[in-house]
């Protein structure tokens, strides 16, 4: 590039630098520009502001327009000026016409309303003319649900003969939602017994069982045999509530069906004592043995013994074996139709025949045919 355009180039933009410098302020704002100035634009003016009123309402109940907190905020969500707001029942935010949310915290026991619509926050158009809310908080109303239980106990549930003395503890309990009244409190066996025994868990309402609460009698009673005895307790409540807390509206009572508790105490039975030579049998002064009759025994008749029948022993039979007789077959002769006859052997033959061997022996004996036998 040519030094000198280069030149003439440079002192063209320093001066156009420098006529710009001439016409346009550095900074413009609402302060820095005179009333008449315009050089062509129309006059800038600040924006205006309008109210917005915020008005609680609380029916019912035990709070108060103060216990209820208020918040604004724009269409970014960022808080106005002055919120979030508390301790008043109504406020006063200054702002430029636009959409806000306006909304409450939640408020226990209560349903809320803003501008008539169920809900804890309202989107509004804020106009040049203002606006104004109204939240409502009406307490819910809970039916009543009365109920009392009491519940007895003692000490001791068993004496010795004789008996002694057994403390007696009740116990009544609001189980319901609504506070109670007892009416009366008593016990069948014990005549002073009353609301004079309350000991202690009256803790909040003076007078009045309040829900979830409980309270606590005791009494003593000599016992001298076994009892059963039965406490009643009467109560009644209010008949109509107007919020959750359960603030009353009338003094009219409805009232609950008794209730009843029972508790047995067993004494134990008189000794058994032996007999002291007259009266009833029984020295209670003085315990002694008594001798309790013995228990008949029951002689069983003795039935006879069935004689023993001694069957005589009979001597062992010898048997003598029979000899075995073999029976010789003799041939049989020829029919002849005569009877045979049979040669008669007699003992004079057997004589014969010893005397014969008898003979034959001395003989042999005297040739010595015997000694060479030995």
């Amino acid at each position: 590039m040519n030094k000198r355009l280069f030149l003439c180039m440079s002192v063209m933009l320093l001066f156009v630098i420098f006529l710009a410098a001439q016409v346009i302020p550095a900074s413009v704002t609402a302060d820095t520009l005179p009333d008449d100035y315009s050089y062509g634009y129309d006059s800038i003016e600040t924006p205006t502001t309008v109210n917005l009123n915020v008005t609680i309402q609380v029916n019912g109940g035990t709070n108060s327009p103060a216990d209820c907190t208020v918040h604004v905020v724009d269409s970014l969500s960022n808080p106005v000026s002055g919120s979030p707001a508390t301790g008043s029942s109504s406020y006063t935010f200054s702002l430029i016409p636009g959409s806000y949310t306006v909304s409450q915290d939640s408020l226990t026991g209560y349903d809320t309303m803003i501008d008539g619509s169920p809900g804890y926050s309202e989107s509004i158009t804020l106009t040049s003319d203002g606006d104004s809310v109204l939240i409502v908080n009406n307490a819910i109303v809970i039916p009543p649900n009365p109920h009392i239980t009491v519940a007895k106990t003692g000490n001791t549930a068993s004496l010795p003969y004789g008996g002694g003395s057994v403390t007696y503890t009740y116990t009544v309990t609001n189980d319901g939602n609504v506070p109670l009244y007892i009416d009366s409190i008593v016990d069948d066996t014990i005549p002073t017994f009353g609301s004079s025994n309350y000991v202690s868990g009256d803790n909040s309402n003076p007078g009045i069982l309040d829900p979830n609460e409980s309270w606590v009698y005791t009494a003593t009673a000599a016992i001298s045999a076994t009892v059963k005895n039965t406490v009643t307790v009467n109560s009644s409540y209010l008949s109509s509530e107007s919020s959750a807390t359960h603030e009353p509206i009338t003094t009219d009572r409805t009232p609950l069906e008794p209730v009843s508790a029972s508790f047995i105490v067993t004494v134990a039975p008189p000794p058994v004592t032996e007999s002291g030579g007259g009266g009833d049998g029984l020295n209670v002064g003085t315990p002694e043995t008594v001798s309790v009759p013995e228990t008949p025994q029951v002689t069983t008749p003795q039935v006879p013994e069935t004689p023993k029948v001694t069957t005589p022993q009979v001597p062992p039979t010898v048997v003598t074996p029979e000899p075995v007789v073999v029976p010789v077959v003799t041939p049989k002769m020829p029919n002849t139709g005569v009877d045979p006859v049979y040669p008669v052997v007699g003992w004079p033959v057997v004589a014969g025949i010893c005397l014969a061997v008898l003979f034959i022996v001395m003989a042999a004996k005297r040739k010595g045919m015997f000694s060479s036998c030995k």
